[in-house]
């Protein structure tokens, strides 16, 4: 009689979770106050693909969509991955989380 020892669950990958809310916002407002001055579409690709939250190609195709859509693309952009990654409560944490940028004085 052999004993077999029982299989564990493989671990999950972090990453290949989707992103609640809370950490959407946290992403964006890191972005956002490190983007002043442009540069924002790259941060935000960057930050979305090295946590594997998004593909190149979704990014892409996200960032299209965003630029499409009237209004500032910053905040579309926010709007549509949040809504894609977390639904509705992932958009409106994501753009909450991008306008601490837009909440600093430009002038004294």
């Amino acid at each position: 009689m052999t004993s077999t020892a029982p299989a564990t669950p493989p671990e999950t990958d972090r990453a290949a979770l989707p992103p609640r809310p809370l950490a959407l916002a946290r992403m964006f407002m890191g972005v956002a106050l490190s983007g002043i001055g442009g540069g924002l579409p790259a941060h935000t690709r960057r930050a979305l693909v090295t946590r594997g939250w998004m593909t190149d190609e979704a990014f892409a195709e996200t960032f299209t969509l965003a630029q499409l859509t009237p209004g500032p693309n910053a905040v579309n952009l926010a709007a549509m991955v949040g809504a894609r990654l977390a639904g509705p409560g992932g958009a409106l944490a994501s753009v909450g989380g991008s306008w601490p940028r837009d909440c600093w004085p430009c002038s004294p």
